[in-house]
């Protein structure tokens, strides 16, 4: 991204400088001081006239305050001048332009400033009792404080050559991960990843503990000796897993520090006999170059190395990037390229708005390809904007008939599926950091659009298959998503066809396992059949699994349910929907619910994200919560000391009341409207059930015509995956 026309050169000393103390490095999500000394250059700042200090869209640093000395982001800003200027700060969420967005803007008041005056900022100044500022949740390598001068108070703001930089790191490791390949015939070797993340989801720095294997469940060989190396993030990956039974494995994984971890499973079988399940993301997310963060290389690496991506593209918004990054992603696409290992694909994401099209993920076979933009917006170089397609029906018709692809989804600007374009869009993403996006499911089936799903990151922190939801919902409300790809063999050659052939599936960020065949015909494939179909579904969970559903078209023709209810006086509430389509889509779900006659012997969460979501008030006769759904669901399970009188809900979407028996008996809903927000209520489902789940359902109902079968896959703790569908030609 370049800044407006205005940007025309390259300034020295005539707007000043800047320095940030201290510039050591800062840990993610922790409080913390920095002072920030802006010196007046060569030409002053008249009255009126004012300096920036702009944060990247995506940040999520505490908003600096001026009012409160005691409490949390508190800021101060001093003039070190004769002069008998004042100055006014403020901060505003969107007081600059993309991607520096956010901005504290210092206003010069009753006088001007000279050559060699300063202004000091203390973000976090503790000296009321401020707790600091705290800093952005996400590790970023080359984090900039963004310094821009308007020195004529003509709202032409420009960036000093130099603005104060500092890095900022991983905190204490909380957890552990452990992820490990899918699918493996017996007899070979296969991969496993360790990596420790702090509260946030950054991978921790400077452990050192060993690190102890145990297989659980089929035969394998756990490798010994593996450790942390002490220096640089906590991750380490093996390659000497070795395979020696059939069945369903996993490996609990512990470190000397006391945590531990189980692997999603790995399916293991004599010998596999056509593709096998690879993960990927075909919407990684964005850099530093557009409105992320990071530098290419980094992204790369952090999908190979720590999201254990096996594909991904990079998707820069294209009014934004440059000719110049383009060249760059070209040249660092190529160089990551390690068929059997990581297969990127160059991208980029046209950003057109709704009416244009919506956003659409365009990736290419190969790196000797051009980017057609919707438009020049942020562009400085207008050399090519003869290139620009403003209507995804436009680029569409450039990119047909080569080896372009087209991923329809919902980011900034959901995708118009009213354009789509059979050729190009094999499948469709409803699942990201933005959200849970059934409802574009739901259309695309209405629509008899023959796509498969698939979910992504849209990651904008610099971590493309390994990030969670932000604590501020106006950013990112969910955690990434994954797309499960059933390939012959990892090569760029086998992803481009299985993809098109629509030979995956889509799930929230869990590496589900998932086997979905009709007339033993693979998810992606359109079929002809005479008799009643015959449906056959094999899940294995990364946890304990609720149900299975069943799809023709939106009609669910059959639920296999997995896990049994507690017994007693138990009940979950869950929380779903979302607002609407676009931008702010989280539903904010603050309430309350009392009891007229039982009491609340316990209450445990489901599916809450951590530093967000949350139990207010907890008492014996009720409780109160906030919590935010994005098209997803969670809520809380109950233990009652018995089901007598009534539990009443109240949000301010929607109300529920009824007799706790009535609840015992028989599950309620309630519609609360927009994009499938909803509250259920029934009993709740044990959480200690099996993990795996095999069956096979003949649909006698089934009519003459097209078909449309997919299912969905629901684990207890609301992770879930959703197959592309097989469409069978009934006669």
């Amino acid at each position: 991204m370049r800044l407006p026309d205005w940007t025309i050169r390259n300034w020295t000393d005539e707007l000043g400088s800047a320095d940030v103390e201290p510039a050591a490095d800062a840990v993610a999500g922790e409080f913390g001081t920095w002072r920030i000394r802006y010196e007046v250059g060569r030409w002053g700042i008249d009255e009126r006239g004012s300096i920036k200090v702009a944060f990247r869209q995506v940040s999520n640093w505490g908003a600096p305050q001026f009012d409160d000395p005691e409490g949390a982001n508190y800021t101060t800003v001093r003039l070190h001048s004769e002069s008998e200027a004042v100055l006014s700060p403020r901060f505003e969420r969107r007081g600059y332009i993309r991607h520096w967005r956010q901005a504290l803007t210092v206003d010069v008041l009753d006088g001007c400033l000279w050559e060699g005056d300063s202004i000091e900022i203390t973000l976090g100044d503790t000296s009321g009792g401020s707790p600091g500022l705290k800093a952005q949740t996400f590790s970023e390598s080359n984090f900039e404080f963004k310094i821009f001068v308007d020195p004529f108070g003509a709202g032409n703001f420009q960036p000093l050559p130099h603005s104060p930089t500092l890095r900022i790191k991983g905190g204490e490791a909380r957890r552990l991960v452990a992820i490990m390949t899918s699918e493996a015939a017996v007899g070979e070797k296969g991969w496993l990843l360790v990596k420790a993340e702090d509260r946030h989801g950054n991978v921790a720095e400077g452990c050192s503990e060993e690190i102890s294997l145990e297989a659980e469940g089929a035969d394998l060989g756990p490798p010994d000796g593996l450790r942390f190396g002490g220096e640089g993030v906590a991750l380490v990956r093996t390659e000497e897993i070795s395979f020696e039974g059939e069945g369903v494995a996993r490996v609990r994984v512990r470190d000397g520090a006391g945590r531990e971890a189980l692997t999603n499973p790995v399916v293991v079988r004599g010998r596999i006999e056509g593709p096998r399940l690879h993960w990927g993301d075909f919407h990684g997310g964005q850099t530093a170059g557009t409105v992320g963060v990071n530098s290419f290389e980094e992204f790369y690496r952090f999908a190979r190395d720590a999201g254990a991506l096996e594909f991904t593209t990079h998707q820069g918004n294209c009014f934004e990037v440059t000719n110049e990054d383009m060249e760059e992603l070209k040249e660092k696409t190529r160089a990551f390229h390690e068929p059997g290992r990581f297969v990127p694909f160059l991208g980029y994401e046209w950003s057109g708005t709704t009416p244009m099209g919506g956003d659409h993920a365009i990736f290419f076979f190969d790196e000797d390809s051009a980017i057609h933009r919707c438009s020049h917006w942020l562009q400085t170089d207008l050399s090519d904007a003869d290139t620009d397609r403003d209507h995804i029906t436009k680029l569409h018709a450039q990119l047909r008939g080569g080896g372009a692809l087209s991923l329809p989804h919902v980011g900034g600007r959901p995708a118009n599926l009213a354009f789509h374009d059979p050729e190009l869009e094999p499948v469709i993403e409803i699942h990201s950091k933005h959200g849970m996006f059934e409802w574009m499911l739901e259309e695309s089936i209405e629509r008899n659009m023959k796509v498969g799903f698939v979910a992504g990151s849209d990651d904008h922190y610099g971590q493309p298959g390994a990030c969670y939801p932000s604590e501020d919902v106006s950013h990112f409300a969910a955690r990434n998503g994954l797309t499960a790809l059933y390939a012959h063999e990892l090569t760029r050659e086998s992803v481009w066809a299985d993809i098109k052939a629509r030979r995956c599936y889509a799930t929230s960020g869990e590496r589900i396992y998932l086997r979905f065949t009709v007339n033993d015909h693979w998810m992606g494939e359109e079929i002809d059949a005479s008799g009643a179909p015959r449906i056959s579904v094999e899940a294995v969970g990364t946890g304990p699994i609720e149900r299975i559903e069943v799809f023709r078209g939106m009609t669910r023709v059959h639920t296999e349910k997995i896990a049994q209810d507690l017994k007693g006086n138990r009940l979950r509430v869950l929380f779903s929907g979302a607002r609407v389509r676009g931008r702010g889509r989280s539903t904010l779900w603050d309430g309350r619910l009392t009891l007229s006659e039982a009491r609340i012997l316990a209450v445990e969460p489901v599916a809450f994200v951590d530093n967000r979501d949350r139990i207010d008030v907890s008492a014996e006769s009720g409780i109160s919560w906030s919590l935010y759904t994005a098209g997803d669901s969670r809520g809380f399970n109950l233990e009652l000391d018995g089901d007598a009188g009534e539990m009443a809900i109240q949000t301010q979407h929607a109300e529920l009341r009824r007799n706790i028996r009535d609840f015992l008996d028989k599950p309620a809903m309630v519609d609360a409207g927009r994009l499938g927000q909803r509250i259920e209520v029934g009993k709740a489902p044990a959480m200690d059930g099996p993990w795996e789940a095999r069956f096979e359902y003949t649909d006698d109902d089934a009519h003459s015509g097209l078909n449309t079968y997919w299912v969905r896959v629901v684990q207890v703790d609301q992770e879930k995956a959703w197959s592309s569908p097989v469409w069978v030609n009934l006669a």
